[in-house]
């Protein structure tokens, strides 16, 4: 259940600071900030429904496919706050470099500055977000590589980052493999990971 703090900053519809995004009380719950708009994701009174099964499902399946190439502890999913200048996201699953000097995970507990990886899992409701508000943060702001993950057409939306702007390096589907520069030019195959 959300916090009455929560609820409140809701009912009010107005621009919210990172600082005010700040003083809400922490919870479980899924919340960014985007452009001063509190997003929140519990399904309750008009707001993102939580994700369903699928999704958790594939969260899954990727984080333990991506620990073969990335150290476990590096790895971090949902609900990880990302600090970008005004805005306060949450990736799906987001990777720093530990050499990375862009993300740095502060004094306050939370990282700020873009990860080097990042992966966003499309639901029916965020995908506007995902692939538009969160795109221009991501690019913005120097995520290296970038994927779109589509659970329901088992699709995968590929981004690279070269010379300060995303450069889409392909959509695979399912029987098809791309390989990933972050991950050392890696063989991936979208069956193993949405099959």
């Amino acid at each position: 259940m959300l916090p009455e703090e929560v609820r409140q900053a809701l009912r009010q519809k107005r621009k919210m600071t990172v600082e005010e995004y700040m003083q809400l009380p922490e919870t479980t719950t899924r919340m960014e900030l985007i452009d001063g708009e509190l997003i929140v994701y519990d399904g309750q009174d008009g707001n993102m429904p939580a994700p369903k099964d699928l999704y958790q499902q594939i969260l899954s399946v990727i984080v333990i496919f991506l620990s073969q190439y990335l150290p476990a502890k590096q790895l971090r999913v949902v609900p990880t706050d990302v600090h970008l200048d005004q805005h306060v996201v949450q990736p799906d699953i987001l990777w720093v470099n530990p050499d990375s000097d862009q993300c740095i995970l502060m004094d306050d507990g939370y990282l700020h500055g873009a990860p080097d990886f990042v992966i966003e899992i499309l639901s029916p409701n965020n995908t506007r977000r995902d692939k538009i508000d969160k795109f221009y943060l991501y690019e913005k702001y120097g995520v290296r590589e970038y994927w779109i993950v589509n659970p329901e057409e088992r699709y995968i939306e590929v981004y690279i980052r070269r010379d300060d702007t995303f450069h889409w390096l392909g959509g695979y589907k399912m029987g098809q493999t791309f390989t990933s520069p972050i991950l050392n030019n890696a063989s991936i195959d979208v069956t193993a990971l949405l099959g």
